[in-house]
């Protein structure tokens, strides 16, 4: 069976309006998908089980946050999706950075055309970064493994905001490399029903959750979204 709109909207129970800015995003980019390399046909395809969703379940992490950091924005997974889905609430703000010109261009045209509270700021992550006022939430999809992610997270973490990056099948193997680089922490793992456990972990200054989320009948090869998907919450110890 085919997962559409209307399961993304009953899933994570979103108003109609978001879910109207949300297919606003999905027309826009299969119309300039076909002038610029965004998203390949296959992935037009799934757009609603594999990136609409990937994306838009992150503000389960973090509803009251209003304030939140796409990092390599480039198609507008998750940030779009994420504004989409927040438009209606007073005082929200999602920044999005991205490097590459013609991408900013869309990010910008969808963002008018959604009529989301979203900005994008052209330039590289590293030169963005430094200029960025304090966020709530830094967020990152299919940008760069965890240990580069928290390297360039590290000001922003300081000053008290919260990282959450949706990871696959490679999630442990991202979180033992990034703690190969730090001293003590402590990991959290959840399940589906929200129960936890912690055990130790080598990773500091920052605290790793991973939270398992509900499954999906896709294919496990997916690059950001398997079978289990996951999502690493990074914030300071």
């Amino acid at each position: 069976m085919t997962y559409g709109p209307a399961d993304l909207q009953a899933q994570l129970n979103l108003t109609d309006a978001a879910l109207r800015r949300i297919d606003i995003h999905r027309a826009m980019l299969k119309d300039w998908s076909g002038r610029m390399n965004l998203v390949g046909p296959k992935e037009l395809a799934r757009y609603w089980e594999r990136h609409a969703l990937d994306s838009a379940q992150l503000v389960q992490h973090a509803p009251e946050a209003l304030s939140w950091l796409d990092l390599g924005a480039g198609a507008g997974f998750p940030g779009l999706i994420v504004a989409a889905i927040l438009a209606e609430r007073p005082g929200v703000r999602v920044t999005l950075v991205e490097s590459i010109a013609k991408k900013a261009a869309f990010l910008r045209a969808a963002a008018e055309a959604m009529a989301v509270p979203a900005r994008v700021l052209h330039g590289r992550v590293e030169d963005v970064l430094p200029k960025t006022a304090r966020t709530d939430i830094v967020i990152a999809r299919a940008f760069a493994p965890l240990p580069v992610i928290a390297n360039h997270c590290k000001a922003i973490l300081d000053r008290g905001a919260v990282g959450l990056f949706p990871k696959g099948a490679d999630s442990e193997t991202e979180i033992a490399a990034a703690a190969a680089e730090g001293s003590a922490g402590q990991a959290k793992r959840c399940n589906t029903n929200g129960a936890c456990t912690l055990s130790p972990l080598s990773l500091a200054p920052l605290s790793v959750s991973l939270s398992r989320l509900p499954s999906l009948s896709l294919s496990l090869s997916l690059s950001c979204l398997s079978l289990f998907l996951s999502c690493i919450s990074l914030s300071l110890s």
